[in-house]
């Protein structure tokens, strides 16, 4: 038997994901079966993209390159308005939008280090030893960047990246706050795709 054959039998036994196989994945932090089921679930996701449209509703997570997706549907918008795409950027709303209304409605995100009041629809300090809670859809809106309210003292410029270990950088996203943004700059406050 050869050592990678022996490498990927160990791996397997031990729950990991075998490296040969993260040559060729997209990023995860998570150990074998979690990763199969998350695997399963992304096909799921891609072939209904291929069926059925990309559409309004999307989960980053379940994209190899969110990044790309945001990227094309500003592209979009910007063909549609016949706006340079250059002077376009995201706002983010908690709020569902209109019917008539562009832009795109992301599920499927976390938050670390905070969690969302959707009674208040705020950014609040997360209970003792909870970590990571689940975040609402979040319409992500196209507008000019002459428009783009940035980070005040009530909207915080969350970092999201695909991962827990902070690796793959994806947007920043505005979310509604009491606190200023350096509460939760020093709380290490961020979104997760996964």
């Amino acid at each position: 038997m050869s050592e990678d054959i022996e490498l990927l039998g160990f791996q397997i036994e031990k729950g990991l994901i075998p490296t040969t196989w993260l040559k060729v994945s997209y990023p995860t932090c998570k150990p074998l079966g979690p990763y199969v089921d998350d695997l399963v679930n992304r096909l799921k996701y891609i072939k209904g993209c291929c069926s059925e449209g990309v559409g309004r509703h999307v989960w980053l997570g379940g994209l190899f390159q969110p990044q790309a997706l945001l990227v094309s549907a500003l592209g979009d918008h910007s063909r549609v308005t016949h706006t340079p795409v250059h002077l376009l950027s995201w706002d983010h709303c908690m709020e569902p939008p209109s019917p008539g209304d562009s832009g795109l409605l992301v599920s499927g995100l976390l938050i670390h280090g905070a969690r969302w009041n959707s009674a208040l629809s705020i950014l609040e300090d997360q209970p003792p030893r909870e970590f990571i809670s689940k975040m609402p859809e979040i319409w992500f809106k196209p507008i000019l960047k002459s428009e783009r309210k940035e980070e005040s003292r009530h909207r915080y410029s969350c970092p999201l990246y695909e991962t827990a270990d902070r690796a793959n950088y994806v947007a920043h996203v505005l979310i509604p706050s009491q606190h200023s943004p350096a509460h939760w700059i020093y709380r290490g406050v961020v979104l997760l795709c996964q």
